[in-house]
């Protein structure tokens, strides 16, 4: 909107608070605004509902009258206080702060990490290998909202999917049931990243983290492996029982994704779990859904004389909107900016692109605008569509991520006659479709706009705008939000509302997004893509499937990969034969795990680089790296078995010393040439594996005395599976570790 005299600046002061919930009790007499209970590691202490309709209480006391509001499967509430008998936890919902209530722990997970191994020369986390036991011809496992097959299926998992354990319950049925998640921690933010509920006798628990695999190094001079059923079929090796062979080619190089054999019983005869590997095509679904859960936001705001007080709006709301959700998430949002004026203000006013997605400086630059309009330009109406045009075709759109377009802005575009370029509505619409058919961004945008300086002297200029975002809106589903807000200064604080509202529509749709994904993936095979429509809806479903295919992922070719390609058994096989070790040992381990372990290693080699501080470089490194100190008279092997639930290739003779004992080693010149040549080679090794490059590329330089990369370009190999719940894992050979 144009206008001839200067907008006032002025600063609101908003005051915020949460009403007190009716006959509920607080220990403090009202609700507590901070200070929330923390858990064993030191965080915030969210709980997840592990049963569906867990009962919320007005007080500690399971006779206490019912809140009404139905707890669902996986809701998340945070804790603020427990009762005396430590039975209850005052709880305040994770997406509802209004609501409060006593929940009962039996009905909650709070431990943030899953079930851990008792043994302590391998404390690892407990993880299950999903396996069919039943006979069915279906390799997909059923999982439930809760312990029983009474509950609702909430999802199916392949067989050999590798889960971790965090619960086990009895069900009505009389079987034991497991809860099971992707991660061996959950994410409050990310309550899908815990599965449900499992049979326990359809999975095979393996409760570390060593898995063996055809040796390679001496397969030309060993007999080649049978895998056989029963261990008895094993003794009479007589090939009657056999399971699975190794083929000639074994020796090739296997990628660092792909799966190996758990051991579920060491000795000379090993009992392993043989599972086949899932497809690459599957991980590459996980790699989209964590894409997926990425949202491009482009604000596309009026530039004219009397807008200028709503770009610090539009700013203060997005900061306070991002301040306001937890640090991981923050990074799922991207925003751009650009600006839209009338014909007049020439070629590069007329259009201003301030910012694009993942702009550093985009909101400030923002903040920093200039309303202004050429003086000659008479007319109330901007060149609107011919801004959205430009803007839009010009930003940096990604395939694969959630696409928002938010107009802001009061008056319309020209009528279609007065309009320098005879844009319309439906020229908008044209022009976008046929960008993103010529982008392959198949899922298309979700328009939203906000008309503010909304007044009664230009009503049919305000209500116009707001047709034209309408017929150009409606065309992208799902349809986004049209909203209006007037021109006083108290209606500032219903804009940056709006704002946000915005914000979390934009949330909620890439979350049901993404959980439509995950259900492709997980009732393939069991229950058609187009039968979920009636769960997520139509266009919630046609935007998944379209991001899917930005990507080339199809539900067919879901299907086509998944079923019938899946192997869960359990199986018996020779360590050694003849003298010659048949099976090469590996270990399972998450991409933190590995960075933070790297991370040690690296303090290891600056100990061994300053021998007299050696001791004290040790003790610096625990507590920086897990926030504790060693245990009198623990060695260095034993602190890692405990904090990092890494096993050895046996007794370490490097590392099973406290740190007083390795700074007096490593004034042993043999010694620190040994320590310097083994725990390098660990960490260079690890650093190849993390880059997904060849680790074969090491050589020793006994000049610099250090390993060396023979190339700046080693070969790409895969490391990493990305898992449902987001995260990476890989395997390593055992012996990468020192």
């Amino acid at each position: 909107m144009k206008k001839l005299f200067l907008a006032c600046t002025f600063v609101a002061v908003v005051s915020c608070g949460i009403a007190a919930p009716q006959q509920i009790y607080f220990p403090q007499g009202k609700p507590p605004s901070s200070r929330p209970l923390r858990n064993r590691v030191g965080g915030l202490l969210y709980l997840m509902v592990i049963v569906p309709d867990a009962p919320l209480l007005a007080e500690p006391s399971e006779t206490a009258r019912r809140i009404p509001h139905t707890t669902a499967f996986r809701e998340v509430f945070l804790a603020f206080a427990e009762d005396a008998s430590r039975r209850f936890y005052l709880v305040r919902a994770q997406r509802d702060p209004e609501v409060w209530g006593w929940i009962n722990r039996s009905s909650l997970l709070s431990d943030p990490q899953c079930k851990r191994s008792a043994n302590r020369n391998n404390p690892a986390f407990m993880k299950v290998a999903l396996r069919n036991t039943f006979q069915a011809p279906a390799e997909m496992v059923s999982i439930y909202g809760g312990p029983g097959a009474n509950y609702d299926i909430v999802g199916q998992s392949r067989l050999a999917d590798i889960l971790y354990v965090y619960e086990e319950k009895t069900g009505a049925d009389g079987k034991n049931y497991l809860l099971v998640g992707w991660d061996a921690e959950w994410n409050p933010d990310r309550p899908n990243s815990i599965c449900g509920w499992v049979r326990k006798d359809q999975g095979t628990i393996w409760d570390h983290r060593i898995a063996v695999y055809y040796n390679r190094q001496n397969i030309k001079s060993r007999p080649l492996v049978r895998i056989f059923r029963t261990e008895q079929g094993l003794k009479a090796n007589d090939g009657q029982d056999v399971l699975a062979r190794e083929t000639s080619n074994s020796d090739r190089m296997l990628t660092y994704d792909r799966a190996r054999f758990p051991i579920l019983q060491d000795g000379e005869m090993m009992k392993i779990a043989f599972i086949g590997a899932p497809p690459r095509i599957v991980d590459a679904i996980h790699v989209v859904m964590e894409k997926a859960r990425n949202m491009q936001v482009f604000f596309v705001i009026d530039g004219t004389i009397s807008m200028g007080r709503y770009f610090q709006q539009v700013q203060k709301a997005v900061r306070a909107y991002i301040d306001s959700i937890a640090p991981a998430e923050k990074a799922r949002y991207h925003f751009a900016v650009a600006v839209y004026r009338d014909y007049q203000d020439g070629e590069t006013g007329e259009m201003e692109f301030v910012a694009d997605f993942d702009d550093q400086n985009g909101l400030e630059r923002l903040g920093a605008l200039q309303e202004r309009s050429d003086p000659s330009d008479r007319t109330l109406e901007e060149a609107l569509f011919n801004g959205i045009i430009r803007s839009v075709t010009r930003a940096s759109w990604q395939p694969g991520m959630l696409k928002t377009v938010v107009v802001i802005g009061d008056h319309p575009n020209h009528r279609q006659e007065a309009d320098r370029k005879g844009y319309s509505a439906q020229s908008v619409v044209t022009a976008l479709e046929a960008y993103t058919k010529e982008k392959g961004l198949g899922s298309g945008f979700r328009f939203h706009a906000i008309n503010v300086n909304v007044m009664e002297r230009h009503q049919n200029l305000n209500d116009e705008f707001m047709r034209q975002m309408r017929q150009i809106g409606n065309q992208f589903k799902p349809v986004g939000r049209f909203e209006q807000v007037g021109s006083e200064q108290g209606d500032l604080d219903r804009f940056r509302g709006m704002v946000t509202g915005v914000l979390h529509n934009v949330l909620e749709t890439s979350e049901r997004v993404v959980q439509v994904i995950q259900a492709i993936v997980e009732f393939v095979g069991g229950k058609p893509p187009d039968a979920l429509d009636a769960i997520y809806g139509t266009e919630v479903m046609r935007l998944a499937v379209n991001i899917l295919a930005e990507d080339d992922i199809t539900p067919e070719a879901i299907k086509r990969s998944v079923v019938g390609r899946q192997i869960a058994l359990e199986g018996w096989v020779l360590k050694t034969s003849s003298g010659q070790q048949l099976m090469e040992p590996w270990v399972y381990i998450e991409r933190t795990e590995l960075d933070e372990f790297r991370g040690f290693l690296a303090s290891l080699m600056r100990g061994s680089e300053q021998r007299q501080r050696a001791s004290q470089l040790v003790k610096d490194a625990v507590m920086r790296t897990t926030g504790d100190q060693l245990v009198k008279g623990e060695t260095i092997q034993d602190y890692i078995k405990r904090a990092f639930a890494l096993p050895f290739r046996g007794d370490s003779t490097l590392l099973s010393k406290t740190p007083e004992e390795l700074q007096q080693a490593l004034g042993n010149q043999a010694f620190w040439s040994q320590f310097r040549r083994r725990v390098g080679y660990s960490y260079e090794a690890l650093a190849l594996v993390s880059e997904e490059r060849d680790p074969s590329v090491l050589r020793w330089d006994t000049t610099q005395n250090k390993w060396v990369r023979t190339t700046n370009d080693p070969a790409k190999v895969q490391s990493w599976v990305t898992s449902a719940g987001g995260s990476k894992f890989c395997w390593i050979p055992l012996d990468f570790i020192p």
